[in-house]
């Protein structure tokens, strides 16, 4: 009894002394995320709707998106009906707090005029607001509030007052629609937003994404979150996505998220996952032959694959050479099908390369198989693998 004490003392001492050096989790004071979304519009509410599930998955404190949330038509009671929509759009959020950013789109008219926004107040209230959250202070404003795309008048007397107020906090993030750069006063709202410390501005309106930092801000544009139809790709900033904000204490780091790659932990099943990758690695017996080892009758080669299914499925593979030159050929087609059974194991699928010219060859072909698995939640997934056939061996291929 004595002999197993000790012992016991001497494992937990052993394994004290192994943990000692390691650095243990210090939690910060305040560390917390938010998510920016940009226009929605019902351009694509499809596509909207899975970023609100994404936004779902990566449950961040609350989000904010920057204004056009819906597209505003003349009569009222139809964009009552809008809004009614729009917030069943966001009903997945469930208890993560949403904020509003008014865009021209959710208070003006085609006139310019701000017949939208009576409607607005009596669906979000204020046009602009401020609140805390931990260490940092958000600053919405509305950028669509008169004739001209400007923060003037009362609003720009609350922001001065809402920002001096906001003196000691670590961050100060400001939120509105429009950029800044399209705004008659962008000088004045630059150089207060350097005076009360802004760390980040974050706009909409214009449909893709925008970068840039100016005296310590960092001034960010976001796309529309529901159209991404520019030729020229993410380089051009139109694509689908959403931005993550993480604050640690007195540092922030903003993360852009392309669309669908916020998944779920039940995206591959148990048998999905061991199936795939048993074919990935055990679809051909062997990868590779030696030209020298093929059998040959004059000009023809015999090439004899070994193919496993080791899936727990019945598959259909196609097979299909790939001729490095017109000098080779196959006999008689250069592609078949073939039913592979569940668990098949070592089955023979046998090809005749034709050489037309009796020089030796400089290059050889190949053979590309293609099975199609059908995952657990009706995915269709194309597996591909390749058998090489490696010419003469020299010290460069051995």
């Amino acid at each position: 009894m004595i002999t197993r004490f000790l012992s016991l003392i001497a494992l937990l001492t052993c394994l004290v002394s192994d943990t000692a050096g390691i650095d243990r989790p210090r939690p910060p004071r305040h560390e917390f995320s938010f998510v920016v979304l940009g226009d929605s519009q019902f351009e694509g509410p499809n596509a909207y709707n899975r970023l609100i599930d994404e936004v779902v998955r990566l449950f961040p404190s609350f989000v904010i998106q920057v204004g056009d949330m819906i597209q505003f038509p003349a009569d009222s009671t139809v964009v009552r009906a809008k809004w009614k929509r729009f917030k069943a759009q966001i009903a997945p959020l469930g208890e993560i707090p949403f904020y509003p950013v008014p865009g021209n789109h959710d208070v003006l008219d085609s006139s310019r005029a701000p017949g939208g926004e009576p409607v607005y107040r009596e669906v979000w209230g204020e046009t602009y607001y401020s609140f805390d959250y931990r260490n940092a202070h958000f600053v919405v404003l509305n950028t669509d509030e008169g004739v001209t795309s400007e923060i003037v008048g009362k609003q720009w007397t609350w922001l001065v007052k809402d920002l001096r107020e906001a003196a000691g906090k670590d961050h100060i993030f400001v939120f509105f629609h429009r950029p800044i750069y399209s705004l008659a006063n962008e000088e004045a709202l630059h150089a207060i937003f350097v005076k009360h410390k802004v760390s980040a501005v974050f706009y909409g309106h214009h449909h893709h994404l925008n970068f840039h930092e100016r005296d310590g801000i960092t001034y960010l544009m976001t796309t529309s979150s529901t159209e991404a139809r520019n030729p020229y790709g993410e380089r051009s900033g139109v694509f689908h996505h959403q931005l993550l904000v993480t604050v640690r204490n007195d540092e922030a780091s903003i993360a852009v998220i392309r669309a669908n790659s916020v998944l779920p932990p039940d995206i591959v099943s148990v048998e999905d996952n061991s199936d795939l990758h048993n074919l990935h690695r055990k679809f051909f017996t062997r990868m590779e032959s030696r030209f020298s080892d093929l059998p040959r009758d004059g000009n023809r080669y015999t090439v004899t694959l070994s193919v496993n299914n080791p899936s727990g499925q019945d598959l259909v593979a196609f097979f299909e050479w790939e001729l490095p030159n017109n000098r080779w050929a196959v006999e008689h087609s250069r592609g078949v099908r073939v039913e592979l059974p569940a668990s098949t194991r070592d089955l023979s699928v046998t090809f005749t390369l034709t050489r037309k010219y009796p020089s030796a060859p400089e290059a050889y072909p190949s053979c590309i198989a293609r099975a199609h698995y059908l995952t657990h939640d009706g995915d269709v997934v194309e597996t591909k693998h390749r058998f090489t056939i490696l010419g003469p061996a020299t010290e460069e291929n051995p």
